[in-house]
């Protein structure tokens, strides 16, 4: 694994997983839902329709809901290794999707189980790959402390030994603190541990736990790990990616009290090897949008049966490190948008949102001198219209109607009153025209439109009419903010929607 790319590969293969659509074919309440749901085309013909918004609340967007992943070895891209000077521009923009809230940032992925805290004198435990520095813990909270958030930090599990875990998970408490920590994930995807190489030593390959190795092995091996964590910490588990071992998300939680936020990993496709390909009109299909999050409601409901939380605290738009021409397009900032809100009707109470140097990044960050700047990709403006349109404890509203398959639609109401609706289309080709009816008081709402050339357009995205510069050293969106005033008329608000694009209509506090 000397290159690049047989690190990714290898990377790749551990993300691999089994993604289970479901169709829901019944309106479900509880939080604000996707209009219809029974085609899975991602084109149509020019069209009017009517939707209606109902005013009974149905649950709420928690406040640090939306968040992101970092891979532990690969933070310090991103925030540099000055705990003086963390990169100014990654805060901003992890701010901006948690305005005013204290956001839940996931340090984890493969690199979970590659990473130790050397504890001892001799050489690295076999399969670690990465020594976290004493400079790496100060970087860290220096970047928890700015944007005054909250730290769900992996522990290795595969290295199977209770000193390396226990070395670990201290360190954390003692150099970061647990003001900062939200949790402790013992592992990343153990059901990985014997399928795929850990390492190779002279041309023999190692496997992080060979021979027999199920679900209930695995509830042993983590009960034994887990006696050497620290007490009075949070736990977060099991990290797990596929469908039967989510399945077991419940017996996971009988078996281990002391864990409080169930976490899982999902993403809506994958491309791991040479013979997968996938497409735009594949990740704006039913399977990857409606289904993915259906797929999931059997887990929050397990969770929410013990008494936890449940966290997707790693997604995006395709596994094994994403897909050149679909996740830095901007049909992965439509697939976002509507994800986030897809996630939430299957009951998820939190999203990170997984970034790193590969085709999935939301954003790539780089310092010359001390300067930093940044290019900002598709796939973030989606999560940005999302933090806009559910600002935190937002109640989400009931929607019903009739559109076609591509048109989704939510409806949120923030605490202050403010009533907000997003529309979503996802065709490729063909226009939409929608009566929004809401017995809303207000006369009148603004418009504002997620917009970009074409689904596989990489860039001249904007949101309100603001960009982030081509090169931002800020963070901040640029321009000035256009908005469409929509008067209310006695079908409601009337709403036109071009292809491939999406628009949030904001009713005032009557």
């Amino acid at each position: 694994m000397n290159s690049q790319a047989r690190w990714l590969m290898h990377w790749g293969r551990r993300r691999a997983f089994a993604i289970v659509a479901l169709a829901l074919v019944c309106v479900t309440a509880g939080v604000a839902y996707a209009v219809t749901r029974s085609s899975s085309s991602a084109t149509a013909t020019a069209s009017t329709g009517v939707v209606n918004i109902s005013q009974s609340p149905a649950g709420k967007v928690p406040a640090g809901y939306l968040g992101l992943s970092f891979e532990i070895r690969g933070i310090e891209s991103y925030t540099g290794t000055d705990p003086k000077a963390v990169d100014p521009v990654l805060e901003q923009l992890i701010r901006n999707l948690d305005p005013d809230q204290s956001p839940v940032l996931r340090l984890g992925g493969d690199s979970t189980d590659w990473t130790w805290y050397p504890y001892r004198k001799g050489p690295h435990p076999l399969g670690v790959r990465y020594s976290m520095p004493s400079g790496w813990f100060a970087v860290v909270k220096s970047l928890v402390q700015a944007v005054n958030g909250r730290l769900i930090i992996g522990v290795n599990l595969e290295q199977n030994s209770a000193a390396v875990a226990s070395a670990e998970a201290r360190a954390f408490v003692s150099k970061i603190g647990s003001p900062w920590l939200e949790a402790l994930a013992l592992g990343n995807e153990p059901e990985l541990y014997h399928g795929l190489v850990w390492f190779s030593l002279k041309g023999v390959k190692y496997y992080g736990r060979p021979g027999v190795w199920d679900f209930p092995t695995y509830l042993s091996n983590y009960a034994t790990i887990l006696k050497s964590l620290p007490k009075g910490v949070e736990l977060a588990g099991p990290d797990v990616g596929s469908v039967p071992w989510t399945a077991d998300l419940g017996s996971f939680l009988s078996a281990e009290p002391r864990v409080k936020i169930a976490t899982i990993h999902r993403y809506p496709l994958k491309e791991c090897s040479p013979s997968e390909h996938v497409t735009i009109a594949d990740l704006l299909s039913n399977s990857a949008t409606r289904g993915f999050a259906d797929a999931l409601e059997g887990a929050a409901r397990a969770a929410h049966a013990h008494g936890d939380s449940i966290r997707l605290d790693e997604t995006n738009t395709v596994s094994c490190g994403g897909a050149v021409g679909v996740s830095n397009t901007f049909a992965s900032a439509l697939w976002s948008l509507d994800a986030m809100f897809e996630l939430a009707h299957a009951g998820i109470d939190g999203v990170n949102v997984h970034t790193r140097q590969v085709p999935n990044q939301l954003f790539t960050l780089a310092q010359s001198g001390s300067r930093w700047h940044g290019v900002v990709e598709p796939d973030y403006y989606g999560l940005l219209a999302f933090a806009q349109a559910a600002p935190a404890n937002s109640q989400l509203l009931g929607v019903s109607g009739a559109s076609n398959g591509p048109l989704h639609v939510w409806a949120t109401r923030a605490p202050d009153g403010t009533e907000r609706v997003v529309l979503i289309n996802m065709a490729a080709h063909g226009s939409e025209t929608i009566d929004v009816k809401i017995s809303s008081a207000a006369a009148s709402g603004t418009l504002e439109r997620l917009l970009a050339p074409s689904l596989g357009a990489t860039g001249h995205v904007s949101l309100g009419g603001q960009s982030f510069a081509t090169d931002t050293s800020t963070g901040q969106l640029t321009g000035a903010t256009t908005s469409t005033v929509v008067n209310r008329s006695a079908s409601g608000y009337q709403v036109s929607l071009p292809v491939a694009s999406a628009a949030i209509l904001t009713l005032p506090a009557s």
